[in-house]
This record gives structure tokens, C-alpha cells and sequence, in this order.
């Protein structure tokens, strides 16, 4: 192997320059478009409409049919002799801290949990990490002191554009063939601008890596992201789903793209409406459930949970309560105790989460990890990871508010 050399490219901007309707994959109708067929409901019938200020679903969007068949593609892929297992993970690591104009935001007991964060990745022995909400340039340097000597390269982007978006990847060294080619980081045309200013200074976006796999003749690229929250900025999200898939789609077809992070959406919701810990209804959650499906739709991606666990997200989400509670998770503490964690990564059932949101929102898989393997990926295992509460100095409560998303696949040579 080389020695490691840096390469910066500068990215070709097609996302940013591409207004709606400018791209050929906007030019579709939703029943042409597997990734899309089940959101016709919404009164839309072509892909832009799926970008309008109002969508009007009239029951809820199932992606069960759409993940069927990505299980049923996981399946047939003959992944032949000598792959390269690979162990991924996706965690939105909570690291959030940040004065701004009239506030301050943070995920509580953010101390303990920063400074037994890169042990703890460590020891989960991944091979790449996709890491969301580390924002301080402080923090990336500390994951830098620890992941380089256990043997893992990271990249974080610029220090201006980090401290806005907040995103790193780690790549196990001895994966990396000849270098790693960092393509310099994007970020959305579409923003919530009061994240920005007169808020914390954060601006959506995602960086992009890719190196040649050692043991095989492919070249693997990297996007970890994190999209704007809240439910009520589907529209949003959209947007930014759109511009991603697009920036992916000029990945050379030939290669191994992994795409990752909190994407604040999960693909189901089994109600419109939302009843949180006051008694008050929100309604309009149906129109979160098209931005994964637009993702993978623009970007030629697959779901990697659902390769595995098809039906999961609609069982889960139609056994999953219809309100909030301001003192319980949920108004029933049974259902936390009961409820298997193998598809929530958002979720009341983590104290961490529920301290800061309450009532407010459903349970989602808000995680995700995509991929696009064009018959050389095949996913192996899929769970989730860091759910279990651990004992830190001053309690006992989970690792972020979030927990992560663990994902195993096998790269053929």
C-alpha cells in the first residue's frame, strides 16, 4: 500500500446549478418510478409535484412494496468468492452545544458522553463511521487523536464549512488503496436560514470521499449528510434530497457509493396527525415519508434496512402510539419496555430524547444508510447500535439522543 496522499477536487456544483425542472429525472410520472409509485396518493402525478408547498395524502404512504423488492434484489445478488466484508455505521453522535442569538441549545450531559464517544467507536471495530452532529472543530480534533492511532483516516471538510454542517467520516485505514480523494463539501441551496442566523451558525450539507477498496478492483465513495429537522420542513428536505440524489448520480456507475445520515424523516407513518404531550394536534406528517424514496429515487439508491427487514417500518410504525406525553414516553411505560429497538432510532424510548422532545413527535427511522452496489453489494446484517443506556459519571442514560444504525455488507472483488 502507498503511503496515503490527499487529494482535494473541486466538486462540479451540477447540484447547485440544476433549479427544478432543469434536471431529466424531474421529467417523470410517478407511476413510471418504482421508488415513487406508492406516494401517488398525495394527488401528485408527475415528480415535481412532490416538490409543491401542499401535498395531499389521503392515507399513508407504504413503502412495504418498494423495500419488498429491494429484499428481494438483496437476495438474488450472488456475491461469489473472495468479497470484502465491510462493518458500516451511521450515528448521529449528539455533540450539540452551541450558543446563538437569544438561546442556547444542547443534548444534555454532552461532557461524559464527548469524552467516552471515540472509545466507545473504537470499540464497536467498524470499518467506516458516518457521524452526524459532531460540530465543534474541537471535537473532530479529539476523534482525530483517538481513531488515527487505532488505525482509521477522517476527513471532515473545511473548518469553516464543518462547523455548519457538522459531519465526518473514518475509514479504516488498511481499506484504503492508494489514497483517499476528498471532493470538496456541499451544501444545500435549500436551508431553514434561521438555523443559520440568527441561530447556532448551522448550515446543511454533506461531504464526499471515495478510495479504491484494497482486495478488489472498485472504487468505493462516501457521502455522510444531515438534513434539516423538524416535521413541518418535509418540503425542505425535499429539496435537499433532490440536490444530494443528483451530486450521486455523477458518481461514476461503476462504483460503490454508500450514502448515510440522520435524514430528520422516516419512510412511514401509520397517521397524519400527531396529538403531542399538551393535548394539541399536528397534522401534515404523511408528507415526510417522500423524501427517502426521492433520495433513492434521484440518487439510484437502495435502502440497506430494508434489504434485510422489508416489512419492518410499517409494522413498527402502525403498533407505534398516535400521541405524545409529557412525563412518560408515550403515556405507558410498558410500551418502551416491550417495543423490540430494531427500527426507531428517534424515538421517546431514549431518555436522551425524550428530556429534549417529549410529546412532540412520532417514533421514526430518521437514520439511514443507502446504497448502490449495481449487483456487488450484498447486505448481510442490519441493527441498531448504541441503544442500550451505559454508566457514565454523573447517570446512567444512552450515548445520544439518537441511536445508530449498523449495517454489515460484502463488496465483491
Amino acid at each position: 500500500m502507498r503511503w496515503l496522499v490527499w487529494v482535494a477536487l473541486v466538486a462540479g456544483c451540477t447540484s447547485a446549478t440544476r433549479g427544478l425542472g432543469d434536471d431529466p429525472l424531474d421529467q417523470a410520472a410517478l407511476a413510471d418510478v418504482p421508488e415513487l409509485q406508492h406516494l401517488g396518493d398525495a394527488g401528485a402525478t408527475d415528480v415535481l409535484d412532490l416538490f409543491e408547498k401542499k401535498l395531499q395524502f389521503t392515507s399513508a404512504p407504504d413503502p412495504t412494496a418498494l423495500f419488498q423488492a429491494t429484499a428481494d434484489a438483496n437476495d438474488a445478488v450472488d456475491i461469489g468468492t473472495g468479497a470484502v466484508a465491510l462493518k458500516l455505521l451511521s450515528y448521529n453522535t449528539g455533540l450539540l452545544d452551541r450558543g446563538y442569538l437569544g438561546g442556547h441549545v444542547a443534548v444534555p450531559h454532552i461532557d461524559p458522553r464527548r469524552a467516552a464517544l471515540p472509545d466507545a467507536l473504537i470499540a464497536g471495530d467498524y470499518d467506516v463511521l458516518f457521524l452526524e452532529e459532531v460540530w465543534e472543530l474541537s471535537d473532530v480534533a479529539a476523534l482525530k487523536q483517538a481513531l488515527e492511532p487505532a488505525g482509521y483516516t477522517l476527513y471532515a471538510g473545511s473548518d469553516k464549512v464543518h462547523e455548519q454542517t457538522g459531519v465526518v467520516i473514518a475509514v479504516r485505514t488498511s481499506l484504503i488503496d492508494g489514497g483517499l480523494t476528498v471532493t470538496e463539501a456541499g451544501q444545500y441551496d435549500a436551508q431553514r436560514k434561521l438555523e443559520h442566523w440568527p441561530g447556532p451558525n448551522l448550515k446543511r450539507g454533506w461531504i464526499h470521499v471515495a478510495f479504491d477498496l484494497a482486495g478488489t478492483s472498485r472504487t468505493v465513495d462516501l457521502f455522510c449528510t444531515h438534513l434539516t429537522p423538524f416535521y413541518d420542513k418535509w418540503r425542505t428536505r425535499n429539496l435537499q434530497a433532490r440536490q444530494l440524489g443528483i451530486e450521486i448520480d455523477t458518481v461514476a456507475s461503476d462504483h460503490v457509493v454508500f450514502m448515510s445520515g440522520d435524514l430528520n424523516a422516516g419512510p412511514y407513518y401509520a397517521a397524519d396527525t400527531w396529538t403531542d404531550g399538551d393535548g394539541k394536534d399536528h397534522t401534515g406528517w404523511w408528507e415526510n415519508a417522500a423524501m427517502e424514496p426521492l433520495l433513492m429515487y434521484y440518487g439510484d439508491l437502495q435502502d440497506a434496512h430494508a434489504a434485510l427487514a422489508p416489512t419492518l417500518d410499517k409494522v413498527r410504525g402502525d403498533a407505534a402510539p398516535l400521541g405524545g406525553n409529557l412525563d412518560v414516553p408515550y403515556g405507558d411505560a410498558s410500551y418502551c419496555e416491550s417495543s423490540p429497538h430494531d427500527t426507531f432510532t428517534s424515538t421517546d424510548c431514549n431518555a436522551l430524547s425524550f428530556s429534549e422532545y417529549a410529546g412532540t413527535e412520532f417514533p421514526a427511522r430518521m437514520d439511514h444508510l443507502l446504497y448502490r452496489g449495481q449487483g456487488a453489494v450484498k447486505v448481510v446484517d442490519a441493527s441498531l447500535a448504541f441503544v442500550d443506556p451505559m454508566d457514565f459519571s454523573d447517570g446512567t442514560y444512552e450515548f445520544s439522543d439518537h441511536y445508530g444504525t449498523s449495517v454489515d455488507v460484502e463488496v465483491a472483488p
